[in-house]
């Protein structure tokens, strides 16, 4: 699917849930933008869904996931009752790839050589992660995992 189909197809499934009710009147706001859809690949690097996030100005306010064929998977939010956008993470912490490589960095050697990252997911479909490869002089590969701040090794 193009980038131009996939984006019309996102936007469509977004009026139907809106219309539906289904997500909150949150994504219909002109404040916001609901961002490029993020493919997130399994292990054999095979499309399973997307991230499609929504951010008011420099913050990540909340994300929708459709499977593979963008059919409604989840929405979830940074938000709560008792809180304001400013509360919500920092958009390019959770966006930006050179952002996800420098937290990475904090799991390698300094020569290290990092490949592009890309979404995947941590066991479960619905934990959403950054995966990061990095290798060294050595040319072993490491996975690292990044989430927000937050920065692990997988457990294999």
């Amino acid at each position: 699917m193009k980038n131009n189909e996939l984006s019309q197809g996102i936007q469509r499934r977004i009026k139907k849930l809106l219309d539906k009710r289904i997500i909150p009147s949150l994504y219909s706001q002109k404040t916001g933008e609901i961002e490029e859809s993020i493919p997130i690949y399994d292990s054999r690097q095979k499309i399973v869904s997307w991230f499609v996030p929504y951010t008011i100005k420099n913050k990540l306010v909340s994300f929708l996931q459709f499977d593979e064929n963008l059919e409604f998977i989840r929405h979830s939010t940074f938000l709560n009752k008792n809180s304001d956008i400013e509360d919500c993470p920092e958009r390019d912490t959770w966006l930006e790839p050179k952002n996800i490589i420098e937290l990475a960095k904090t799991k390698t050697d300094v020569d290290d050589v990092f490949e592009k990252p890309f979404l995947t997911y941590d066991q479960n479909i619905s934990r959403i992660v950054w995966c990061v490869k990095a290798k060294n002089k050595k040319g072993n590969t490491k996975t690292i995992f990044v989430v927000g701040n937050f920065v692990y090794l997988p457990i294999n």
